[in-house]
């Protein structure tokens, strides 16, 4: 009887064994390198995420289906959020340049050469009119959503702005 057992669950590892062996097909469809950020829609329906494989992702909250994929970034992209109403995307990072896109149809609107290095951090103002910038090297800029133009250089940095933040009433 001990002998029976013994060949029994013998049996089922090697068959375990035999199933975890078989091929399967994986499609890639999350990042193919580390996520930098990631943040949720205002309405908490979408999450969109920036990864060092240089390129932003949306995906649907509730089930983790991914809903698009922007390329364009030519480096690692730091920071990608939502504007306060949801509509548009912001992404930014070490290829220096901002990016700005459709949230529903994921087109690209914008494209800005910031010429200010690695981009660390890019956020929309509460009204979604502007965007706040830092990098590596101090930096910390103040651009225009509508028209890409550079508006305020804050001065005064000599070290890498990882953070920086809008009041809430802008």
């Amino acid at each position: 009887m001990k002998r029976n057992l013994f060949l029994l669950q013998s049996f089922i590892l090697f068959c375990n064994l035999l199933q975890s062996q078989e091929p399967k097909l994986m499609l890639p469809i999350g990042h193919s390198l580390g996520v930098a950020s990631a943040n949720f829609s205002p309405d908490g329906k979408r999450i969109v995420t920036a990864s060092l494989d240089n390129s932003v992702k949306i995906w649907e909250a509730g089930t983790g289906l991914l809903l698009a994929n922007l390329t364009g970034h030519t480096d690692t992209v730091t920071t990608a959020s939502f504007s306060p109403d949801g509509k548009l995307i912001l992404s930014a990072g070490e290829d220096g340049t901002i990016k700005i896109w459709d949230a529903n149809s994921t087109v690209l609107i914008a494209d800005i050469k910031a010429d200010i290095g690695k981009i660390r951090m890019a956020i929309f103002s509460p009204d979604g009119k502007k965007i706040l910038t830092t990098n590596e090297k101090g930096a910390c800029k103040l651009w225009d959503v509508g028209t890409g133009k550079l508006l305020v250089d804050f001065k005064g940095h000599t070290q890498m702005i990882t953070e920086a933040w809008f009041s809430s009433n802008g």
